[in-house]
């Protein structure tokens, strides 16, 4: 108990001191945004844009112009290029659509892998959640569905989150819950809600749907496909193997002429900006590195002031009879009561801007590893200096409480 009392009262003395409080708040908040910030560019990389920073990505030129069969020949022939051309791919996926019937189109996604698409992926979420189990779904904004009673008269019913959608053939049946509707400004493929419900399901479900309505997954349609490369986001290595990648693909399909073998994707890649990918990546990683010599920095030179400035209250404590390390904790309660008013700051501020700028939507929101990395580079690294500075300190002698001065 004794402990926590020497730590309580620390507290009070840094609320004390409140021009030094304010100005050191102010600098914690500052490093605290400017980590947050870049560590959250860092997950952007590997989350939103990972296409980008790691993946080639095909797409079909126009509706219905890669069946299923294509896709699976332009898929072999392309991890073939790992054996023919020596070059390693680390993971691929394809997405399929298919017409249930003439106002039920399915799309599919991968709900282990929501990143491997720029066509439909979480930061594209309106409402609800990006479906995370098997027999859950997303809809368009704004989608319905269409009841006919019994005297002809045709019923429109808006599709809310939430809602159960039952599909019956015979005796079976599925059901499939809706948790999220996506922004259809944002979704790059094709939709007309006013005539379709449009649903994006999971590759399984997918499948158990076509085969309740009795078809054949062969008869689907292929609107995209991603080959990843291994390595790190911020590696350069990635960047080139992504860029040669891109080029022996697109080599691929300009050197098959007949069409009807692969189907008609987009062949007309341009190798990626390298690097500019490279230039982003080495700003990133030298902001943080800044940042984080900056919090140590501030954090040992805080550290440092407090020695100084509470040398009278140390000695008093140490004149009750207090042992170093009750003392010791006074100075890092109070270290760490700055940092972390610092950190809430900072990050409040980054947030604020960020909800703002993605229109307070759920994807707008910093992600946990962003403000556990920020909370450990502006608040647990202050510890480490407080305790090298206090060694010094904490030789004070008593004696200096009753000096006059």
């Amino acid at each position: 108990m004794g402990l926590l009392r020497v730590l309580g009262k620390s507290i009070r003395f840094t609320f004390r001191s409140k021009l030094r409080f304010i100005v050191f708040i102010i600098i914690f908040a500052i490093i605290s945004s400017f980590v947050a910030f870049f560590i959250n560019d860092i997950d952007d990389l590997q989350t939103n844009r990972f296409i980008d920073q790691k993946a080639v990505e095909m797409e079909e030129i126009s509706e219905f112009s890669v069946n299923y069969t294509q896709a699976m020949s332009t898929e072999n022939d392309i991890l073939n290029l790992e054996q023919t051309k020596n070059i390693d791919i680390e993971d691929h996926t394809k997405y399929l659509y298919y017409d249930l019937d003439t106002s039920v189109r399915m799309y599919s996604i991968d709900i282990a892998k929501p990143w491997m698409s720029s066509k439909i992926k979480p930061s594209h979420m309106e409402t609800g959640n990006f479906p995370s189990e098997a027999n859950e779904i997303m809809i368009p904004t704004g989608s319905f569905q269409i009841w006919n009673s019994s005297n002809n008269v045709t019923i429109k019913s808006d599709i809310v989150v939430g809602q159960t959608l039952i599909f019956e053939n015979g005796e079976e049946s599925i059901e499939l819950l809706v948790v999220g509707t996506f922004n259809t400004n944002e979704i790059a493929i094709p939709l007309n809600i006013n005539s379709e419900l449009w649903m994006v399901v999971d590759i399984t479900t997918f499948e158990e749907m076509v085969d309740l309505y009795d078809g054949d997954i062969e008869n689907a349609y292929v609107y995209s496909m991603t080959f990843t490369v291994p390595g790190d986001v911020l590696s350069r290595e990635t960047y080139f193997a992504v860029g040669e990648l891109n080029d022996l693909i697109e080599e691929l399909l300009v050197n098959q002429a007949d069409i009807s073998i692969y189907g008609n994707w987009r062949s007309h890649y341009a190798p990626l900006p390298t690097q500019e990918a490279i230039d982003e990546a080495d700003l990133i990683i030298l902001s943080i590195q800044y940042a984080i010599l900056g919090g140590v920095l501030l954090s040992t030179m805080f550290a440092y002031l407090i020695s100084r400035f509470r040398r009278n209250e140390i000695s008093i404590l140490k004149a009750m009879g207090y042992a170093n390390r009750y003392v010791r904790a006074t100075l890092i309660g109070e270290i760490l009561t700055t940092s972390f008013v610092g950190f809430i700051i900072g990050l409040g501020t980054v947030q604020a801007r960020l909800s703002y700028v993605g229109d307070f939507r759920q994807s707008s929101l910093l992600s946990s590893q962003s403000i556990l990395v920020s909370f450990g580079l502006i608040v647990v690294i202050s510890i480490p200096g407080m305790i090298f500075v206090s060694q010094k300190i904490l030789r004070i002698s008593p004696s200096e409480a009753f000096r006059t001065k």
